[in-house]
């Protein structure tokens, strides 16, 4: 008689990847760049979010967003999403952690509050948004620009509503934060002209040619990575230096979706939304749009096809808080 074979041990549960002392849950989106998970800790269960860099991709890149919101949060800056400790440690730091893949690869991450994104509770995602809202939000994203441009001389460089979260609090205000410095850039002064403008580190010159494409400026797309250089009659160009109002012309488009509900540069191909924004085709949107003469005017300005024509920054006050200060009374 042949004996049965024992019966089969169910399979043991797999573990969920970890990062550092933190169990990655449930993917939460896909980038170029990055993988974003919903996370907790394995000691406390402190939910968190993990964002974890591709192999493929320069360490510097995620290296310099982290010591970017180190330096914010030092400094108390409002508005902006708070790192938290990527170790076991228990402490803050300005570097990434470092985890290990099932087949050995080693990738750098770092570790963020968990918000209440979901749609339902994430007003961004509710557009168009009360003019009330606007302004909370317009206020709460601004001043955590005004110290990232006049204090530490940075700007995000990727403006756009899904980098917006705001949720209202049990007394009906809105909560808002700034999220994903992955673009963030130095500005420093141009070699000739004296202005603040963004001159990165060769590496980083990507910062120029990658973005969000219908929310870039469009002093962005005339090939701004040679700015340090003179032109090919030997002269230096002032319309080459990007600045702070490369951010402004993002928020700008920003808030008219907020507004609207609408997108301001809807296109097919990177090349037809470069036509669109290099052209100002963009601007017959904001005139067309069922809004106040008074906010339509407000928008046009930080709309600008030439950023001479922005709200242009003062040595201690952002440009954009002269765009925030007119949108409001134009909404009021």
């Amino acid at each position: 008689m042949v004996p049965s074979a024992p019966p089969e041990m169910p399979a043991a549960p797999a573990q969920p990847p970890r990062a550092g002392p933190y169990a990655l849950e449930q993917q939460l989106g896909s980038g170029g760049e990055s993988l974003v998970w919903l996370a907790a800790h394995t000691v406390d269960r402190t939910p968190a979010v993990v964002k974890v860099q591709r192999a493929d991709v320069p360490t510097s890149r995620m290296r310099r967003e982290v010591a970017v919101l180190y330096a914010l949060q030092e400094v108390k800056t409002p508005g902006v999403v708070r790192l938290l400790p990527a170790g076991a440690d228990s402490v803050v730091s300005r570097e990434p952690g470092v985890m290990h893949t099932g087949t050995g690869e080693e990738l750098l991450y770092f570790v963020m509050e968990r918000l209440p994104a979901e749609a339902n509770r994430n007003v961004i995602k509710q557009l168009p948004l009360k003019k009330s809202d606007v302004r909370d939000v317009c206020f709460g994203v601004s001043a955590a620009l005004r110290v990232m441009h006049l204090f530490f001389q940075v700007v995000h460089n990727d403006l756009k509503p899904d980098n917006i979260l705001a949720w209202r609090d049990p007394r009906g205000g809105l909560q808002v934060r700034l999220l994903d410095f992955g673009q963030a850039a130095l500005l420093s002064p141009h070699p000739r002209w004296s202005l603040p403008c963004i001159t990165p580190e060769p590496q980083f010159r990507y910062v120029y040619v990658y973005g969000s494409k219908p929310y870039m400026a469009p002093e962005r797309w005339h090939g701004q990575v040679v700015y340090d250089r003179p032109d090919a009659s030997g002269q230096w160009s002032p319309e080459a230096v990007v600045d702070e109002r490369c951010e402004q012309w993002s928020f700008g488009a920003t808030v008219f979706e907020l507004l609207t509900g609408q997108r301001l540069v809807n296109s097919g191909s990177d090349e037809q939304c470069r036509r669109i924004i290099v052209n100002g085709d963009y601007l017959s949107a904001v005139r067309d749009a069922k809004l106040p003469a008074a906010v339509k005017a407000v928008l046009s300005r930080a709309l600008a096809v030439n950023p001479e024509q922005r709200y242009l920054p003062s040595p201690s006050v952002s440009g954009l808080d002269f765009f925030c200060r007119d949108l409001e009374d134009a909404l009021a």
